[in-house]
């Protein structure tokens, strides 16, 4: 057995996650932190001996596109995966296939180099791009941003699967 910690972002309250680890590592649990890796190393480094598995999500490599999409830099998200790599955790990336933000060739291409660099990479997910949320939004009374955003067909998805897959990646597509 064992226990997954999701949120959110699980990271935004370290310390109640730590303690939960601890409990649950003193269970003989397999435990896995569902993360964008977006908090500083100190956090992570805090709770990071008492998982055993990171499910690392990573929205694009293009800082400024990063930027564009959410707000802030990825640079501490990547400098964070690059420690956990060359610490010697176990990391499965998990890559939301969205069009026209990170499914181009050069995108793909840059993920497959990244992804082929990392140690201890288990597999890559892409989690083809969905808009099941609007409704969601619209409930809150909140304005969906990427409404206009068209989910990609099976066969592009599946496309960008066999390109990562040549830069000897094990790829599932979904979550």
């Amino acid at each position: 057995g064992g226990v997954t910690f999701s949120g959110g972002e699980p990271l935004l309250q370290h310390e109640f996650l730590l303690q939960l680890l601890k409990a649950s590592k003193s269970r003989d649990l397999h435990t896995a932190l569902d993360t964008s890796g977006y908090s500083s190393w100190e956090v992570l480094e805090s709770v990071r001996e008492y998982v055993d598995l990171f499910l690392y999500d990573i929205k694009t490599l293009n800082d400024q596109r990063h930027i564009t999409m959410t707000g802030m830099s990825n640079q501490s998200i990547i400098d964070n995966l690059h420690h956990l790599s060359r610490l010697g955790h176990s990391l499965i990336l998990r890559v939301p296939l969205i069009p026209g933000v990170n499914n181009s060739i050069e995108d793909l291409r840059d993920l497959g180099v990244f992804a082929s660099g990392l140690a201890n990479l288990e597999r890559l997910d892409i989690l083809p791009y969905h808009n099941i949320g609007i409704d969601k939004y619209c409930r809150l009374n909140k304005s969906y941003e990427m409404q206009e955003v068209i989910p990609l067909p099976v066969e592009n998805v599946e496309d960008a699967a066999n390109f990562l897959r040549e830069y000897h990646l094990t790829i599932r597509v979904g979550g």
